[in-house]
């Protein structure tokens, strides 16, 4: 297991990215951090099964942007 609480002493105004490491279980209780994992890769998962999904939608957006772009010049 990676201890992140190490890595995240930097002062806040240095850091770009705003984490609370508070949220996430001690490895050491195994049972109850499996399931937080599991839960926070079930949220950042897409299911690209279902047929559309924002993401999608927005980089067929992006790449008729870009393709026009190019045409232009």
């Amino acid at each position: 297991f990676l201890d992140f609480s190490g890595s995240l002493l930097n002062p806040q105004d240095e850091v770009l990215l705003k984490f609370d490491s508070s949220l996430i279980p001690s490895y050491k209780n195994e049972e109850e951090f499996i399931l937080w994992l599991a839960d926070f890769i079930d949220r950042i998962t897409i299911d690209t099964s279902k047929g559309d999904y924002p993401i999608k939608k927005n980089l067929a957006n992006l790449s008729s942007i870009a393709e026009k772009l190019m045409y232009r010049h």
